[in-house]
Order: C-alpha cells, then sequence, then structure tokens
C-alpha cells in the first residue's frame, strides 16, 4: 500500500491523489520531499479544505453555543480531569472551557506528538502549491465542515473527552500506533482504526464525506491533471475515495514512496 497514488484513465495518467496527516510532527511529512516533485507537475491543487478561507474565519464554531465544558461533565469531574491533564499533558484546561469538547481531544492529541515543524503537513503542501503558482481550491468548503461539526452529538464528543482521561496510556499508543502506520503507508490499518473511533458517527464523518469528496474529485479529473490531498483514513475501505474513484471507471496505481523519504 501507498499514501499516494496516481490516477489514470485509458492509461493517460488524470491526476494523483495523497493520503495526508494533519500534523507537524515528524512522520506527517516523512514524505514531503518526493510528495512536492508531483505536486509541481499538476496544473490545480485540491486540499480537503480551502485553506484560504479558514483564515479569515472567527472562532465562534469552535464554542459551545451555550454554557462551558465544566456544565456537561460536572465541576468535580472537570477539576479532576484539569489536574490529570496538566500532569500529563502539561496543559491546563481552563482556558478552553468554551470550547466543544472535540477541540480538547485535539489539542489533547497534538500535544501527545512532538511538533518538529512550524505548520501541518496540509498547510505547507497548500503554500508550496500556491508558491509553484498552483490554483488551489478545496473539496469541501470551511463552511461546509462547520456545518458538519457543529451538529456533532455533544454527549458523543463529551465521552470522547473523558474516555481519553479514563484510558491516558492507551489513548497515548494510539495516537503513536497512528503515526507509525502513517510512516508504514498502511492506509488499511488507519481506515480501521479511524471507523473504530467514530463508532456511530462513521456514516456522518467518514462514509458521507467520501461520498462528496469523490464525486467532486471525479468532475475535477475530466478536464484537468490536479494533485489532490485528503486526510489518509479517507482513502481505504469498502466506502473509501480510492473505490469510489475506481468505481467511476478510472485506474489507479499505488506510488512508491519509501526510497525518497525526508530526513
Amino acid at each position: 500500500m501507498s499514501i499516494l497514488w496516481q490516477i489514470t484513465k485509458d492509461k493517460v495518467p488524470r491526476g494523483m491523489l495523497l493520503g495526508t496527516m494533519h500534523g507537524a510532527n515528524q512522520s506527517a511529512y516523512t514524505f514531503v520531499h518526493a510528495i512536492l516533485e508531483h505536486i509541481c507537475q499538476a496544473d490545480l491543487y485540491i486540499g480537503e479544505t480551502n485553506l484560504d478561507d479558514m483564515k479569515d474565519q472567527h472562532t465562534d464554531n469552535l464554542m459551545l453555543d451555550q454554557g462551558t465544558i465544566i456544565d456537561l461533565v460536572s465541576k468535580k469531574k472537570f477539576d479532576k480531569i484539569n489536574r490529570l491533564s496538566q500532569k500529563v499533558f502539561n496543559i491546563n484546561l481552563h482556558p478552553y472551557i468554551n470550547l466543544k469538547p472535540m477541540f480538547f481531544v485535539n489539542i489533547l492529541t497534538q500535544q501527545v506528538l512532538t511538533s518538529s515543524f512550524s505548520e501541518t503537513l496540509d498547510t505547507y503542501l497548500w503554500n508550496e502549491a500556491k508558491k509553484n503558482n498552483l490554483t488551489c481550491i478545496g473539496l469541501e468548503s470551511y463552511q461546509e465542515q462547520c456545518d458538519l461539526f457543529k451538529h456533532l452529538d455533544l454527549p458523543w464528543q463529551t465521552k470522547q473527552l473523558l474516555d481519553i482521561f479514563r484510558h491516558i496510556t492507551k489513548f497515548k499508543t494510539t495516537i503513536k500506533k497512528v503515526n507509525k502506520l502513517y510512516r508504514d503507508q498502511k492506509i488499511e490499518a488507519l481506515y480501521k482504526i479511524t471507523k473504530k473511533q467514530l463508532g456511530g458517527l462513521r456514516k456522518e464523518l467518514l462514509y458521507k464525506r467520501n461520498e462528496i469528496m469523490a464525486r467532486r474529485i471525479i468532475h475535477y479529473l475530466e478536464d484537468r491533471t490536479p494533485f489532490i490531498s485528503v486526510g489518509a483514513a479517507h482513502l481505504s475501505g469498502y466506502k473509501g475515495i480510492l473505490r469510489l474513484i475506481k468505481q467511476a471507471g478510472f485506474q489507479i496505481q499505488s506510488v512508491t514512496l519509501n526510497q525518497i523519504q525526508n530526513n
């Protein structure tokens, strides 16, 4: 398997599809030099989201509509997890009490990893594509993502957060495992872990988004030769983007990257 795939139709190259990692750590950047070589050959860059749109947005979509995280978990429980957070992750949660639980989870996830770079891989590739004078667009608009996450079940989000502090060692081990799987380009295993973590929300957050993104990718493949990047967990599986593109009449072939790693 690979995180990079060439898309062809009737033996003619039509584009490249990359599975990215939404992080700024060494694992995310493992193959960055080889990836940039392929971006330079495209006539359009398509990210999962239009990152330029995100720059002009406020943080309101990250906030709870009312109350704080303390109201969701109780003051006693919040004080307990905050003590653990400071001890284990070196993060005081009080400044973030107005955030939705899912963004707490993201903060803690990033803290487990050592950020070796100043920006996430997605942002870096987007900016490099712009430096190469490529038009950059997103498969999903920022507003579409906000609308999706706005309606995520709060009890589910809260449970995800509390489960981290119930099983801290397991949480840290899983995050590190995901990073290793990405370095090893095991996209099927990444998909399975993501599917399991999403539980009952996998239909909304994975399958439906895969269908929408695949449909839009296919549209651009008709008359452009784009370089496309989406989160690696979206590639594999029966309802993954790779299979959906193949069903539309395109051929896909993995691209070997293990000999051109970033040191």
